[in-house]
């Protein structure tokens, strides 16, 4: 079972209506933005760790742009929302 703080952005996307699969990509992305720095809750992490992961994403796993892309749209949705009502 996901964890609480993940099953609230989950159903923040549902009531945005977002894409199953767009909610699937993100909950991945913010799963390995938290994972990434050691289980550290993001609300302790700020542009400079988003940074470190997009840096690690290009330079040592040469994934694609638009991967890149992605990667960086979940955490953007992460703290756009929470500044409103994620918990």
């Amino acid at each position: 079972m996901p964890p609480p703080f993940l099953n609230s952005v989950t159903e923040m996307m549902r009531l945005k209506r977002y894409a199953k699969r767009t909610i699937e990509n993100y909950i991945y992305w913010i799963k390995a933005f938290i994972n990434f720095h050691h289980q550290q809750h993001p609300i302790k992490c700020n542009s400079t760790e988003v940074e470190q992961l997009l840096s690690y994403l290009a330079n040592k796993r040469g994934v694609a742009p638009n991967t890149q892309a992605l990667a960086l749209n979940a955490p953007v949705f992460l703290y756009k929302e929470s500044s409103r009502q994620i918990s």
